[in-house]
Parts: C-alpha cells; structure tokens; sequence
C-alpha cells in the first residue's frame, strides 16, 4: 500500500463524511478499488461508500476477485447495493448474483445454525432452506424481500427485519418486537 493509502486509512475515523467526499473526489478508479479492498472493518464501509458515487464502486468491484466482490456487496447497506447493481450491465447483474450467492453460502457454513446476521436475496431464489419460514418477510413492515435487499436477523434468530426499518429505527438494537426475546428485554421496553 503506498502512502496515500497509509494516510487515508490513519485519518478514515477522525474525518466527517463531507471531509471524506473531498477526500475520495480525487481518487483515481484504482485507489478506489484499492481503498475498497482496504477497508477491514463492515463497520467503516458505510461511511466510506456514502463518500463514493455508486458507479465509481461498481466500476472498482468489477475490478476485484469473485470472494471480494461477494463480501462488499454482502456488507453494503441495501440502498446503495440497489444503486450500484442498477449501474451494471445486465449480463453483470446475473454473475453478480450467482457471486455473491456462492460467497454467502460459504459464509453460512462459519456460522452458529448457519444463520448470519444478515442474508441478501439473490436471483428471485427463497431463503435458504434451514432458515425459519418465519425469516421470509419482515417483521415490523410484513413485506417480503427482493432481489439485492438484506433480510437482517433478529436477535432471537426467528425473525428477520429489511434494511429500511433498521434506518428507521422500528427494531431497537436488532431486537425482536414478536417474541421479546431475552436478550433485548435489557434494552427493549414495552410500549403502554
């Protein structure tokens, strides 16, 4: 990595997003990329991708391996990953899926029932099949998810919830408003 690079990453929390705009403006494609294939933490890609217009990152993915592609799109926000598939080709969106579907499988494998924390829909196909029927449309909107939405799991891993909701805060801290599940009671209270 050179020393752009260095620096970007050393200043990447203390600078606010409009800083980071600037910042990114004068990135060529291949910084992008390379700023993207950075990035550690899901938790920083928010912030940097509400920095990089939707069709500079589609055009930096395109760049990148099959697994690396799977997982940033796996980690962006379903807003933005709906932008940036809306800028690819076609015949892309179809490799794109079967991508990121191969990349979620094997990520499913690492985890405790083989659910994760978030799945995104692919290719019109239904949730994988050890998921709960339950999982298959939101529990605070009651809408089912499309293609490149993420159905994010609750904490009692019986529910899921979409994108939206989370944004707007109707599921607190990833709680399950349905079964009340113990572990959010600590930071849920009941309405009156």
């Amino acid at each position: 990595m050179d020393e752009l690079h260095r620096i970007f990453f050393r200043i990447f929390d203390e600078i606010s997003t409009q800083q980071l705009k600037e910042a990114t403006r004068c990135l060529r494609l291949r910084d992008v990329y390379i700023v993207l294939m950075d990035i550690t933490s899901n938790e920083r890609l928010p912030k940097l991708l509400e920095a990089i217009q939707p069709h500079d990152t589609c055009m930096a993915i395109s760049m990148m391996d099959s697994n690396s592609r799977g997982k940033l799109l796996h980690w962006m926000e379903t807003p933005y990953r709906l932008s940036v598939v809306a800028s690819m080709p076609p015949a892309k969106v179809a490799e794109t899926e079967v991508e990121l579907d191969s990349w979620q499988e094997v990520e499913l494998s690492q985890w405790p029932n083989r659910i994760a924390d978030a799945y995104v829909m692919v290719g019109g196909k239904p949730m994988p099949a050890h998921y709960p029927r339950s999982m298959e449309k939101c529990f605070v909107c009651n809408e089912p998810y499309q293609d490149f939405h993420s159905a994010i799991t609750a904490d009692c891993i019986h529910h899921s919830f979409c994108s939206y909701c989370k944004e707007q805060r109707l599921v607190p801290d990833g709680c399950c408003l349905l079964c009340h599940y113990d572990e959010c009671t600590a930071t849920w209270t009941y309405a009156a």
